[in-house]
């Protein structure tokens, strides 16, 4: 993630004009919210931006091995081998919970439950969405439908099907009062 991360952000930098941004490298942003720490980031730090600064590109090896290595499991062992062995549309489960408050002491926390069906997707290149279901301490939560690749025609219909339907509920001990 972190070497695509660093090609988009220096694509999309990179095409900016002069008017449009003071900066045009992620070096160059990195640096400037060094320069400007107590406006640019008061609460949170720039983390992702330098672990992403210190990659390669994307012709460098770990990332090429990265990026075959999940292919492997993706087509092999992973969702093209659900979609083909169990014969399905689609594959639903939960999202990943009710969001979690941002915490700017001890940063981001991964414990609000559901399953990761949503990012191994976005990982492999499919197709997903995210539908409400409910609500949950005054949060809500949805459940997350992935189709296979270049699917995304049966995904939206799916989706609307499900929305269309009503057939998402939130079980009433769940449900807001």
């Amino acid at each position: 993630m972190l070497y695509e991360f660093k090609a988009a952000l220096h694509d999309y930098l990179g095409a900016l004009n002069a008017q449009q941004a003071e900066v045009r490298t992620l070096e160059a942003l990195i640096d400037f919210n060094r320069r400007n720490a107590d406006r640019e980031m008061p609460r949170l730090g720039q983390e992702i931006l330098e672990m992403a600064v210190a990659k390669g590109p994307l012709s460098e090896k770990p990332y090429l091995d990265a990026v075959a290595n999940l292919r492997k499991l993706v087509e092999f062992e992973g969702l093209d081998a659900l979609f083909r062995n169990l014969r399905v549309d689609v594959l639903v489960a939960p999202g990943t919970g009710p969001a979690s408050l941002i915490d700017t002491i001890l940063g981001d926390r991964n414990d609000t439950g559901g399953s990761t069906l949503g990012s191994a997707a976005a990982i492999a290149g499919y197709p997903s969405i995210t539908l409400p279901i409910g609500v949950v301490k005054e949060m809500p939560v949805g459940m997350t439908v992935v189709a296979p690749r270049y699917a995304e025609d049966r995904l939206l219909r799916i989706a609307a099907r499900f929305e269309r339907e009503g057939r998402l509920r939130v079980p009433s001990r769940f449900a807001r009062s």
